[in-house]
């Protein structure tokens, strides 16, 4: 092989690896794009969730958040529990915090490393608008947020 049928050999090599580039980042383009067609579908879906527990509760006369943390949490999955436990805390809460009520509420997440897990729940939580990050490992209540705001009418 000449030296010039070396240089055309790896000028088309490199035309096909810049094509397979271009490929692969529309690829992941159109997949970024599901992801946050999927993400609004999840915030409206957990939107719509709120309002129909909040329905049911009003519509049954008891008050679901009187009833033990183990039973609201009975038919939710980790991250609705996980949103359930920070909206429903006093104030902020740590995120071991929240892994001891998941654990006492029989939802620990499986795997190697729950506290990983809960906090990468959390931190998608925030992203979200779900709850406030205040701290290290420390997140509000959305209501934490909204309290001064309507204070001064804003």
């Amino acid at each position: 092989m000449g030296t010039g049928d070396a240089i055309d050999y790896l000028q088309e090599k490199t035309r096909s690896y810049e094509a397979r580039i271009s490929e692969l980042k529309a690829q992941r383009d159109a997949l970024d794009a599901a992801i946050r067609e999927t993400q609004a579908l999840l915030n409206s879906a957990q939107v719509l969730l709120r309002d129909e527990l909040d329905s049911a509760r009003k519509a049954s006369g008891s008050d679901v958040s009187s009833f033990p943390l183990r039973a609201r949490l009975a038919n939710l999955n980790l991250t609705e529990s996980i949103f359930e436990i920070v909206n429903s805390s006093p104030g902020p809460i740590h995120a071991d915090q929240v892994l001891k009520q998941l654990r006492e509420a029989g939802k620990s997440p499986k795997g190697k490393r729950p506290k990983g897990s809960v906090v990468s729940i959390l931190h998608r939580g925030v992203e979200q608008g779900m709850y406030d990050k205040v701290g290290p490992n420390l997140f509000a209540p959305i209501r934490e947020r909204e309290g001064p705001q309507s204070v001064t009418g804003q």
